[in-house]
């Protein structure tokens, strides 16, 4: 039994939710065959892609599969993820590919909210590229396949021509394996430079899987803003600087420029939000299914691992499950008289259970952004 189910054990399916759900699973057929798109010079169609449409839905064994989403999801969430309402409603299929002249990227999937993202991102080297010498690397216990430090942008207007166009020049000064050679590059793009969100944010890259035959990288993408932006409001924008290989000791970067895809978030999926203010203390929290975010200004934590083994998830049904449980990958700081810090949770949080975040006695009641 995974931590959310054991949180919600006492909560049942209602009876209403139950019999809805499988008057659509006898109405759903199989979707049809689908081609893969590519994205080229300036335009892109935005698909009306809702997390319902395409998934085929069947019943086994009294159990109800909502979302058909690739296994990295599935080993990532837990198998029991693709049978809730709220992967339905947060999962989307993209399967959108941008050729980059010698490296291609493919977004096959996503999965996310209006602050929170995931992506499975396929990553075709150079022809160059020596493949044996990457999967021995990939295979070996101390070589390493590094994971590219991707960067997000608000925005769908700049092409690959586009970005070539404004940036190769600097491109050529660099040395992609070395981070203090292009990593100023990568946060101030000229190309991408007014198209970032506003505020702070968190992402991480998990190598997955590295296909020889096509020469094909498979990372797990996350990307949480902590800005006031909608992640779906606009199409967003990733750049991709080249992976990198280590082999003895020596980093070799498997590309000598970085790469561009767009894609449109097209899920229903949101997150919920509230603050409070009292006796001298100020707290708000964004939660969504995939990750939470709190803000704190008060005198009762010395030190942010404090304030996080104090916070908890309040359900309707009056139960409470410890943050340190439910999440991993906290990062953050103190500054000033606050701490603020983000997490990605490890398994799928159904929000329409979810009442408040409680820390030590203080409770923030949570409500929907809309």
């Amino acid at each position: 039994m995974n931590r959310y189910q054991k949180a919600m054990e006492t909560c049942p399916v209602p009876a209403e939710l139950e019999e809805r759900l499988k008057r659509r699973v006898l109405a759903e057929k199989p979707a049809g065959g689908r081609h893969r798109r590519i994205i080229r010079p300036r335009s892109f169609a935005r698909r009306a892609l809702l997390a319902a449409c395409g998934a085929l839905l069947t019943i086994s064994a009294g159990a109800v599969v909502l979302t058909e989403w690739d296994a990295i999801f599935t080993e990532r969430f837990g198998g029991a993820a693709s049978s809730t309402a709220m992967a339905e409603s947060a999962f989307q299929r993209v399967d959108a590919t941008s050729v980059c002249d010698d490296v291609t990227l493919t977004i096959r999937e996503a999965l996310g909210d209006d602050k929170t993202i995931y992506l499975i991102l396929d990553y075709q080297l150079p022809q160059t590229v020596d493949r044996a010498a990457v999967q021995a690397a990939w295979d070996s216990g101390e070589d390493t396949v590094g994971s590219p430090t991707v960067r997000y942008f608000a925005t769908g207007d700049v092409t690959w021509e586009e970005l070539k166009r404004e940036d190769a020049d600097l491109w050529s000064r660099m040395d992609w394996a070395d981070w203090t050679s292009f990593g100023g590059y990568l946060m101030n793009p000229k190309a991408l430079q007014d198209a970032g969100f506003p505020e702070g944010s968190s992402a991480s890259a998990e190598g997955r899987a590295f296909d020889a035959k096509t020469g094909t990288l498979t990372y797990l993408l996350r990307y949480t803003t902590e800005s006031a932006w909608d992640i779906t409001e606009q199409p967003l924008t990733l750049l991709v600087p080249p992976p990198t290989m280590t082999v003895d000791g020596k980093e070799t970067a498997l590309a000598d420029h970085p790469a561009i895809i767009t894609i449109q978030p097209d899920y229903p999926a949101k997150s919920l939000r509230g603050e409070i203010r009292a006796d001298g203390v100020s707290a708000s929290a964004v939660v969504s299914a995939l990750a939470i975010q709190v803000e704190y200004a008060g005198a009762d934590y010395a030190q942010l691992e404090d304030l996080v083994r104090d916070i908890r998830l309040v359900y309707d049904n009056g139960g409470q499950a410890a943050l340190t449980e439910l999440a991993q990958g906290f990062g953050g700081g103190k500054g000033g008289a606050g701490m603020n810090f983000s997490a990605a949770f490890l398994e799928l949080v159904d929000l329409s259970q979810v009442r408040a975040v409680r820390v030590g006695e203080l409770e923030i009641p949570l409500r929907s952004a809309e």
